[in-house]
């Protein structure tokens, strides 16, 4: 587990080193809660971090782990590649995205670990919160958890913003 998060705060650091290469809009960073029905092992609860580059306006793409328990027997690690569609949508600050996640999953059961291949389809809403911090709830779906509900908040560095400043 310690060798997993190290390497995605090392994959991560390489991204944010990376912005002024293929980043035009800006950087994300967040933490998320949520519930799922785990195809496997029913009803988990989780907490997940990810982080990104906002590539332009409409797309981004960055990494994601999730941790979730079913408070009995089985854990679920599941680390994926986020690739996200902002809908060109007249809203005002906020936006709808959809989101393709791709990566594998490690479900550890009486001190076994069953690997899986994962991939789902997040439906969700960006909410800004001022200049730095946004809030988004979500729903997703796809395999090894079935279908899911999360809440998150993070932080979003814009640099069109920065430049304007």
């Amino acid at each position: 587990m310690k060798r997993f998060f190290t390497f995605f705060i090392s994959i991560t650091m390489l991204l944010l080193a990376a912005n002024g290469i293929f980043a035009q809009e800006g950087i994300f960073a967040g933490l998320e809660i949520g519930a799922a029905v785990n195809t496997r092992n029913g009803m988990t609860f989780g907490i997940g971090i990810n982080a990104g580059l906002d590539i332009n306006e409409y797309l981004a793409a960055g990494l994601k782990a999730i941790y979730s328990n079913d408070m009995e027997t089985v854990s679920a690690l599941e680390a994926s590649a986020l690739f996200r569609y902002y809908l060109p949508l007249p809203l005002s600050d906020s936006k709808v995205f959809v989101q393709g996640d791709f990566g594998g999953a490690f479900f550890f059961e009486y001190g076994e670990i069953f690997p899986a291949l994962m991939g789902g389809l997040t439906v969700g809403w960006h909410f800004p919160m001022g200049d730095l911090i946004y809030i988004e709830p979500s729903v997703r779906g796809g395999y090894p958890f079935g279908i899911g509900m999360a809440f998150g908040a993070g932080i979003k560095i814009d640099f069109e913003k920065l430049r304007k400043n």
